[in-house]
């Protein structure tokens, strides 16, 4: 066998080598994060979801693949662990794996996510290979916190978005509301805001309410607790694929739960000492509701960047701020030093929240 044959036969073999060991020492790291327990003020799921995004873009799946039958069918993607992914197909659930050599868009940092639409082949055994991934529709996604300009897809395919918060245990974060309605935006994705645990705080969400609602968005107050808003939030749920998306702790199992009871959704407590959320669900995981509907439930984000979005562009995400630009003495106004700006001038006279002016100023630098 010629020399240089035999170097790149050990070449390749000891790259696979390198690779598995990367893998494992990624999953055994992705473990560790998720089941610390003394590290409970960090996002343990994101760093964890961030391991596993790392080792799925940057290593091939180099494990041998069943013997394929049949003629592929279509799925969806109801959960994704890392190299096993659970497809939904005609009713029945396959535990599936990516075929090592499907290409993927070098601009994603997730392979799959929950609500992707994919082909798969199924094995004798009932093991499945997902051989297409299908072009993705709306979708709800962030930068990559390991790779910035990289796009991390939460969840796929959705029709629309509930963003829950709560009036107290934990606060609500205004900033953060404001960047998962604007990465909606972008998608044009149709958004609803949730302001839950009214019963802990009415002198809270009542005032954050009126907020949201002048800027044009539609907003519920709910209570797990009292059954209040319910009603109007199962019909909204009724006929949709729903993604619920969240800070920890702010009741977005403890609202599925009630609504539909088998669910069974895990909920945890509040952290005494932070006031914060501590997480219960580990990864997105599609679930049917009342046979009617779909709801996605997703881990806390306590973390939220803006991925792709143009500085200049930022203005066109804020409803209110498009209703009165036509009045600002410049087209290209962006509401911030320049002269005759209408936004500024109803931000002075108090009929826009200072909030949301000041939220737009800090998300801009940001960006």
């Amino acid at each position: 066998m010629p020399r240089q044959l035999r170097t790149g036969k050990r070449r390749r073999r000891q790259q696979r080598q390198e690779w598995d060991k990367r893998d494992a020492r990624r999953e055994a790291a992705r473990t560790r994060a998720l089941q610390s327990t003394d590290r409970r003020g960090e996002d343990l799921e994101e760093i964890a979801d961030d391991i596993a995004e790392e080792m799925q873009r940057t290593v091939s799946d180099q494990s041998s693949q069943p013997e394929l039958t049949g003629q592929a069918q279509m799925g969806r993607v109801v959960e994704y662990m890392g190299r096993t992914v659970r497809v939904n197909s005609d009713g029945k659930d396959h535990i599936c794996r990516l075929r090592s050599t499907t290409r993927i868009n070098s601009n994603d940092s997730t392979p799959l996510a929950v609500g992707d639409r994919v082909d798969i082949q199924l094995a004798p055994s009932g093991e499945g290979v997902i051989t297409e991934i299908h072009p993705r529709g709306l979708r709800l996604s962030r930068a990559s916190r390991l790779h910035p300009d990289i796009e991390q897809v939460l969840v796929a395919n959705v029709d629309q978005l509930l963003l829950v918060t709560s009036c107290a245990d934990p606060r609500p974060k205004p900033e953060f509301l404001d960047r998962v309605l604007i990465a909606a935006a972008v998608q044009s994705l149709p958004a609803v805001l949730c302001i839950n645990k009214i019963d802990l705080d009415a002198g809270t969400g009542e005032p954050l309410q009126e907020v949201y609602q002048a800027a044009g968005f539609r907003v519920l107050l709910t209570s797990a607790e009292t059954g209040q808003g319910l009603a109007e939030l199962d019909q909204l749920l009724r006929e949709k694929l729903t993604v619920l998306a969240g800070q920890s702790g702010v009741g977005k199992s403890s609202l599925a739960n009630r609504l539909d009871p088998s669910l069974d959704l895990k909920v945890g407590a509040i952290i005494s000492s932070s006031r914060k959320g501590r997480h219960t669900t580990t990864r997105a995981i599609l679930l049917p509701y009342r046979d009617q509907g779909y709801l996605v439930d997703t881990p806390g984000l306590n973390l939220f960047e803006l991925w792709n979005i143009d500085p200049r562009e930022l203005r066109d995400y804020f409803p209110e701020f498009v209703a009165r630009a036509g009045d600002c003495r410049f087209s290209s106004c962006q509401h911030l030093a320049e002269p005759d700006c209408a936004v500024k001038a109803a931000v002075e006279a108090g009929t826009l929240t200072a909030q949301r002016y000041r939220s737009y100023l800090h998300i801009r630098d940001t960006l």
